[in-house]
């Protein structure tokens, strides 16, 4: 199999995060994980605002069904505590947001994610 297969480079760690994407997706409801999925990649796969509206739809899906980010295991916290730390702005708040359970302030990130792409700024 091809490495796009198996291991994407665009599921692959950020600078600083030596996990993948599924690593934590795995462990989440179906729109948690692809609201975490389409927020990891969003610089990756050369769609970003798609990305980042898609990360949003699902955010407010999970919201909207109340569901939470599960935490279910060490792993997941880690790569929730790398990601913030290694991460800035407003994408660096939205995973903030995500490790406390907080939708509003996830859905407001990136929101402003998606304002500044729409107006040629760097998300």
């Amino acid at each position: 199999m091809s490495n796009n297969v198996d291991h994407p480079a665009h599921y692959a760690g950020h600078d600083g995060v030596n996990f993948e994407c599924i690593e934590l997706a795995e462990w989440q409801t179906f729109s948690v994980g692809n609201a975490m999925k389409y927020l990891w990649r969003f610089r990756c796969k050369g769609k970003p605002l798609e990305d980042l509206q898609k990360a949003r739809w699902y955010a407010q899906r999970a919201a909207m069904l109340g569901q939470g980010v599960a935490q279910a295991s060490m792993t997941c916290s880690n790569i929730l505590k790398l990601l913030i730390a290694h991460t800035t702005g407003f994408e660096r708040v939205a995973w903030e947001a995500l490790r406390v359970n907080d939708w509003h302030m996830c859905i407001e990130a990136l929101d402003r994610m998606i304002e500044r792409l729409e107006n040629g700024e760097e998300a």
